[in-house]
């Protein structure tokens, strides 16, 4: 029943056996392919939540804050992470996980331009609160795309080890703190 107290329908999506359209009926290198997708959206979403914090001190410099300002870029980000998922994991049941995925990660690639080019602390906080609440959408989905294309504990056992497989190319990459600018920018403030 919706809020007007109309009765709304919903359509409950079934599958024949041997579907091809089916997820869990995926050939064993779709499934690694969507695994390695949402693992790797899901490693660079956690990467977004910090990245600032390699030049704290570049942000309190250049904006004119204190650190415990700048510190503050993290926690709107952080926040964003705990209202998203009370707003996405609903819709994602009745619009579908796809429509989901594209809208809030569009979202968040816009917003993090003018985050990233912020010449304020106002603009970078507002932006970073934005891109918390749309990157939280990958957080929360992942277990739901995941088991929508596992059938078994044996697949599950092989999606994991792909998920881990993802996770250690990544720790093998170092972000260099005296190379990194909070900003992406090659002109340093004035």
């Amino acid at each position: 029943m919706s809020a007007d107290g109309c009765l709304v329908e919903y359509e409950l999506v079934t599958f024949t056996l041997n579907d091809p359209e089916n997820p869990k009926n995926w050939s064993h290198l779709k499934k690694w392919w969507c695994t390695s997708v949402v693992a790797t959206t899901c490693f660079v979403v956690a990467f977004c939540s910090g990245v600032v914090t390699a030049d704290l001190e570049g942000v309190s410099r250049d904006l004119g804050v204190s650190d415990e300002i700048a510190l503050l870029t993290i926690t709107v980000f952080v926040l964003g992470f705990g209202f998203g998922p009370l707003v996405f994991a609903p819709l994602s049941e009745v619009f579908g996980r796809q429509v989901v995925y594209i809208i809030t990660l569009f979202v968040a690639v816009v917003f993090t331009i003018p985050g990233a080019r912020a010449g304020d602390i106002s603009t970078l906080l507002i932006t970073r609160a934005i891109d918390g609440i749309a990157f939280s959408a990958p957080m929360v989905l992942v277990g739901g795309t995941l088991s929508d294309i596992v059938r078994n504990p044996e697949d599950s056992r092989e999606v994991g080890s792909r998920m881990v497989a993802d996770a250690d190319w990544c720790r093998s990459g170092k972000l260099k703190r005296e190379e990194y600018q909070w900003q992406h920018s090659q002109q340093r403030r004035s």
